[in-house]
């Protein structure tokens, strides 16, 4: 649509009423109209290209207009530019009214506008895992495939999330829950895609094996740790001793009969196992002492 608004033989500023209100726009300031043929009327006219697109859409503005000595562009989205041939982005999707106003050096003006559609890409939504099932901890690595996403979001089933676009998480509890993925774009548009994940959680069983079970005091023994998927260890040794290393070695001082105990714990599925077993310390033997006689005697043999 082409309009045209001249300006008269008058003063002030000019309001117009109606759809454009272009002149309060741009705060246009008519002039005192020179002698007749002095200043040639203005003939605003531009094209753009493309005059439609997908956000972010960036449009050359090629302006066509005659007798001008000025211009000044409203691209309807906020943005304004006095340059000739501007090139603008839009960066939101809509329907917007650009404006060109056009001055001579009589201080008239002429107005054209044009519609530049902005719309949204066709909108998708998907990811790929490095795994879908596994033992925990479990950590799986999430790849964003979606398109033409502004916006998304990570649900990953287990009380957390991420607006990462391909995250990783680990899993440290047993059972299946199902991973989504929601993606929006600035077209108010939504969609989502999900995948389940299996987390295995293998019980916790205690199990070591001693160097040595009985000795004389002292008595250092060594323990060898086999228990399997342990999150959580803890030794006790029967004396008061303690220790959270897995294979330890601990030395008895005095005599008796010690209960060493292992308990495991895992935390996926909140089982708990122990193992034990006896340590016996015995006494030292009491040295014989020997004393010689000093009025015994030898003979030599065959005497």
């Amino acid at each position: 649509m082409n309009i045209r608004c001249i300006g008269g033989e008058h003063f002030g500023k000019m309001f117009m009423v109606g759809t454009l209100g272009i002149v309060a726009l741009f705060g246009v300031m008519p002039g005192v109209r020179a002698q007749e043929g002095e200043c040639p009327a203005p003939d605003a006219y531009f094209t753009r290209t493309p005059a439609s697109g997908y956000v972010p859409l960036t449009v050359d503005f090629i302006n066509n207009s005659e007798n001008l000595s000025r211009c000044m562009w409203n691209f309807g989205d906020g943005s304004s530019s006095s340059e000739l041939n501007p090139i603008h982005t839009f960066e939101i999707p809509g329907s917007f009214t650009v404006r060109l106003v056009v001055y001579n050096e009589c201080n008239d003006y002429d107005i054209y506008q044009e519609l530049v559609e902005v719309t949204c890409d066709e909108l998708s939504a998907s990811f790929e895992m490095s795994t879908a099932t596994g033992e925990a901890p479990l950590e799986v690595t999430f790849t964003n495939t979606s398109t033409n996403a502004d916006t998304w979001y990570w649900d990953f089933g287990d009380g957390n999330g991420s607006n990462e676009w391909s995250p990783t998480h680990t899993y440290n509890t047993s059972g299946i829950v199902t991973a989504r993925l929601d993606v929006y774009n600035l077209c108010g548009d939504y969609i989502s895609y999900s995948v389940d994940i299996e987390v295995v959680c293998i019980p916790a069983l205690a199990y070591f094996e001693a160097s040595s079970t009985e000795g004389d005091a002292p008595v250092e023994v060594t323990f060898t740790n086999y228990s399997g998927h342990a999150d959580y260890l803890s030794w006790d040794f029967g004396d008061g001793g303690w220790s959270e290393d897995w294979s330890p070695t601990y030395t008895y001082y005095s005599p008796g009969t010690y209960t060493v105990r292992l308990s495991i714990e895992r935390y996926c599925d909140g089982s708990n196992s122990t193992y034990e077993i006896p340590i016996v310390v015995r006494c030292d033997p009491p040295v014989r002492q020997f004393r010689r006689d000093p009025y015994q005697r030898f003979s030599a043999a065959g005497s």
